[in-house]
């Protein structure tokens, strides 16, 4: 039986009582099998399927109205009766729900005025961090309420608010959704998606997802298969650590790559569409009391990059512990929003590698390209026209959200199996939570094989936008030529003779590449030391970089774009570590740490990794016999040979261009540049 928290005494609203006193005596006269003694209701000795039994009735007596009027009234009877009956059953609800927070007078008086005096904070979902069941606000018959479903009962229950020892949760109201809010017209409305939910797997949702994306959406097979997989997966997002997110670009008009995003709102879990939303909007409706609230569908949204808010958002916002800090202004305290959810950036412009490395490298990028739907999706969620068709597409997808809402509150607490991907780090975060919910499903090697492509696809993108693999390229070369030591001024001339691009007499420590933008001298040498392991101190021939062998070998694995992924049942300890920094490795056969590479190529590592030692540590074993026909390069000298001087700057500081100069030659730059490089001008 569903129970809820409506009580007969609460604020005005209509209770049974009030409802039957309401009705004219010609509405009497059309329900005397409800009635006794002018008004009485028979409340306790009637159950659903008598109700149901009514309204089907069909009293040949009445005219059509008539019928039509005595159905009503039995339905509103029906759902009145149901809530006062069940009012008992919830005061002694086990969670300690307050249900008579309204109730005046007798012993109630005294916590009502105590609970008037706690915050009132609207919800969309609640568990009490997994500690409670799982309550999932709706519409039922115009009512905010939250759903539930009693794991001990198995069965679904109703309640108007969760009373905590310091606050109140509540259902919104319907003008506080941002969304279109999921209503139900009836408690057994409710009851019949509950049968139908009981006997749906993951198999045959996924089905239906697809159908009715295939209906709105007109591009490549693995983009409708990526969608409608992770909009099934956003109906359990916050019982996975990590998400993905889609970056969806495309400059022309009428490409669908809103029409994606319209998707999404009209059928995947709580999808909250905004046009160029700021951080302050996502702030707010993502709260600070539990994640996964709902997803965030930004459209327009190409400000991304000069919004150091909304990046934090993102880029925090793929773990499931993700939290963004803020001071409020108000009370000066600081607070903590929760910012995981899935995420949907539609913009004309792809995110940027330069600004927003951190989101690309947690995005799925999808290039919209111009299709022909079979239905505009905008006509089916707002069908102002009232069309028959597009009434019947409208229905179909609400319908479908009210089908998955009810599944997930059914299985929320099903064990979750742990499977071995193969993938590690970042690859792994992004795609095992997907491969997990389909795990065992017929699905799983379609879903399987579009995660690949979409992988292969991220990774083929992060190395073709960064200069990082480049630049290891380039300084392992010189590591296996000229050992582990190096001066930072040797490796920044091989990258300017290896990249293409061109210098800046004024701007010497600056190098305008063709490919990957201006690249700065000091901000490379940073790198290097920060990414690839090298340790820098200063000597009177300039900066001098020594390699940890180990550490530059680890590196080259973030490059590594062969990742295949496995489809393995992990029965045992761990998967290969916590969080972005494990990997999926079989326990019994780890992955070893020591990758097979080649250190002259990024893209081809065969090399073990002792001949990789061999080669740093002994560079002079490794010259080929082209390589010892002549002399190196004046450019790259080996640091340990005293045959290749380097002659200091006579520097002096110029106030007004605030930079040093060389009295000899004419270098200028900051103190590093002229610390890294040698004078031409002095005499030999």
């Amino acid at each position: 039986m569903l129970e809820n928290d409506f009580n007969s005494a609460n604020d005005g609203k209509q209770t049974l009582g009030k409802y039957l006193a309401s009705l004219s005596d010609e509405d009497k006269k059309l329900i005397p099998d409800l009635l006794i003694d002018l008004g009485e209701p028979l409340i306790m000795e009637m159950d659903i399927d008598d109700f149901n039994r009514l309204i089907n009735e069909r009293r040949p007596d009445l005219e059509e109205q008539q019928q039509h009027r005595r159905t009503e009234i039995i339905k509103k009877i029906s759902d009145l009766q149901a809530w006062e009956v069940s009012a008992e059953e919830v005061r002694n609800h086990p969670h300690n729900y307050n249900v008579d927070s309204n109730s005046k007078g007798g012993k109630d008086n005294g916590k009502a005025e105590k609970q008037k005096e706690k915050t009132q904070i609207p919800i969309f979902k609640y568990s009490a961090r997994f500690r409670k069941p799982l309550h999932e606000a709706i519409l039922l018959n115009d009512e905010p309420v939250f759903l539930m479903w009693s794991q001990e009962n198995r069965d679904l229950s109703t309640f108007r608010q969760i009373e905590e020892t310091n606050r109140i949760l509540r259902p919104p109201s319907i003008e506080e959704y941002p969304y279109e809010p999921i209503e139900f017209n009836s408690l057994k409305e409710i009851r019949d998606y509950h049968d139908l939910a009981k006997n749906e797997t993951i198999d045959s949702l996924y089905r239906k997802i697809k159908a009715t994306v295939s209906l709105y959406i007109d591009q490549d097979k693995e983009v409708i298969t990526l969608i409608s997989g992770d909009i099934l997966w956003t109906y359990f997002q916050d019982l996975y650590p990590t998400t993905h997110y889609y970056d969806i670009a495309g400059r022309a008009n009428g490409i669908g790559k809103s029409s994606i995003g319209f998707v999404f709102e009209g059928i995947a879990y709580r999808g909250v569409r905004m046009t160029d939303p700021s951080a302050a909007n996502l702030y707010r409706i993502l709260g600070k009391e539990e994640p996964g609230q709902c997803i965030i569908i930004a459209d327009e949204a190409d400000r991304i990059h000069h919004d150091r808010d909304m990046l934090a958002i993102y880029k925090e916002g793929y773990s499931i512990g993700g939290k963004v800090s803020k001071v409020n202004p108000y009370s000066l305290k600081q607070e903590f929003f929760r910012c995981y959810c899935f995420k949907i950036r539609i913009a004309e412009e792809s995110l940027r590698d330069n600004i927003t490395k951190g989101v690309i490298d947690r995005s799925f990028l999808i290039k919209a390209t111009k299709g022909r739907p079979t239905h505009d999706i905008k006509e089916a969620l707002q069908p102002a026209n009232r069309n028959e068709k597009f009434e019947k597409l409208h229905n179909d997808l609400r319908s479908l959200r009210k089908l998955l809402l009810v599944y997930r509150l059914i299985h929320f607490n099903d064990s979750i199996p742990d499977t071995n991907t193969g993938l590690e780090g970042r690859d792994k975060e992004l795609c095992k939570p997907l491969l997990q919910l389909f795990h065992n499903a017929e699905a799983y090697e379609e879903i399987q094989s579009t995660a690949q492509s979409f992988l292969d696809e991220k990774n083929k993108r992060k190395k073709s936008t960064s200069i990082e693999p480049v630049i290891y390229g380039l300084v392992v070369d010189l590591v296996s030529k000229q050992g582990k030591q190096l001066y930072f001024n040797q490796i920044w001339q091989t990258i300017t003779n290896g990249i293409p691009g061109k210098t800046d007499e004024k701007k010497p420590n600056d190098y305008h590449t063709e490919d990957y933008g201006t690249i700065y001298r000091n901000g490379i040498s940073k790198l290097i030391c920060d990414n690839f392991g090298a340790e820098r101190e200063h000597r009177k021939g300039g900066s001098f970089l020594t390699f940890d062998i180990g550490r530059l070998v680890k590196a080259g694995k973030f490059f590594d774009t062969e990742v295949n992924i496995q489809t393995n049942l992990i029965c045992g300890k761990g998967d290969g570590g916590d969080g972005g920094d494990g990997g999926d490795g079989n326990p019994e056969s780890p992955v070893s740490s020591e990758p097979n590479i080649d250190i002259k190529n990024v893209d081809n590592y065969q090399y073990k990794h002792q001949e990789i030692l061999d080669i740093a540590l002994n560079p002079n074993d490794n010259i080929t016999e082209n390589d010892s026909k002549g002399p190196q390069p004046s450019y790259l000298p080996s640091p340990s040979s005293p045959s290749s001087p380097m002659h200091n700057h006579s520097t002096y500081w110029n106030d007004k261009f605030g930079r040093w100069y060389c009295i000899n030659c004419k270098a200028s730059g900051d103190k590093f540049y002229m610390e890294d490089t040698s004078c031409t001008g002095q005499s030999k």
